[in-house]
């Protein structure tokens, strides 16, 4: 077998594989599977030993379980749906470490029936709703164009979304077309609520690593219960989420040491939380609340 047929295989198996290390980070030839494992595999990271190699391994077909595959970014332009098991589910792009040399795009004539779950677009990596119209699940990167906003309204089945850079809250308000029930923000320029719009199914909402500073605004997701901010270190006051009539659950942490308040315990419970736990620790902060 020529070197570049050789592929290191790893991922989620059965615990009742007896020699599960052999499945998880270590190199493996192929055709030295055991045929009686081969149903036992439901992940692989495909890693070619030569990066110009764009050729799938036959094996891959000969998984009959097999729910997610991970591919380098170069592959996205070689992806093509008879070169998967119809059984695969979950597709994830880029590897640790990879160096993305230039911009790929999917085949336009591919359509993904099977993929719900899809991470690693954008950016580099273009994305078009028209290739994966089942998905349920999406992590998406926003360009500075933020043209990946017109590609997510149209995905109807769309209920899991972490959207990584968004830009502006008119960029967010694209979303409330949509019946996503699940929103995480990461990272990007977004510094207010103010003027965001409800999202009828948005039932939980994560912040994570903005410079928003202003949770005025957030009352207006009016279906929300469950809210979490990680790493917003820019937040000065967080008493506007308890003026929200459907939030149940709050949950932050390591967002600076603007707002600590000794009146916040009592402060929420007057607004009706019956569960209040604050602890004030400069920047690592905690404040959990829960009705």
């Amino acid at each position: 077998m020529r070197n570049a047929d050789r592929w290191p295989m790893h991922g989620d198996v059965s615990e009742d594989i007896l020699n599960k290390k052999a499945f998880l980070g270590r190199e493996l030839k192929w055709n030295c599977i055991p045929e009686y494992q081969k149903d036992k595999v439901d992940f692989i990271e495909l890693i070619p030993d030569n990066l110009e190699d764009i050729n799938f391994p036959d094996i891959i077909q000969t998984l009959p379980n097999l729910k997610k595959i991970t591919i380098p970014t170069y592959l996205v332009p070689e992806m093509k749906t008879n070169l998967i098991p119809a059984n695969v589910e979950t597709i994830i792009v880029g590897l640790l470490g990879e160096n993305k040399k230039k911009r790929v795009n999917w085949i336009s004539s591919e359509i993904f029936y099977n993929i719900t779950e899809l991470q690693g677009v954008g950016g580099n990596v273009g994305f078009s709703h028209h290739n994966f119209p089942n998905l349920t699940n999406l992590h998406v990167n926003i360009n500075k164009d933020e043209s990946e906003f017109n590609e997510i309204i149209f995905l109807p089945k769309l209920q899991s979304l972490i959207v990584e850079n968004p830009l502006t809250i008119n960029s967010i308000n694209e979303l409330s077309q949509t019946n996503i029930e699940y929103l995480m923000i990461l990272s990007g320029k977004l510094q207010s609520f103010k003027d965001v719009s409800n999202i009828d199914k948005l039932s939980k909402l994560e912040v994570r690593f903005c410079t928003v500073n202003d949770l005025n605004g957030i009352q207006n997701l009016s279906h929300v219960e469950d809210v979490e901010f990680y790493g917003c270190t820019k937040i000065i006051d967080i008493k506007p989420i308890a003026c929200s009539s459907s939030i149940k659950r709050i949950h932050i942490i390591g967002c600076g040491a603007k707002w600590n308040d000794p009146t916040l315990p009592d402060y929420f419970m007057s607004k009706g939380f019956t569960q209040v736990r604050y602890e004030p620790d400069c920047s690592n902060s905690l404040f959990e609340a829960i009705k």
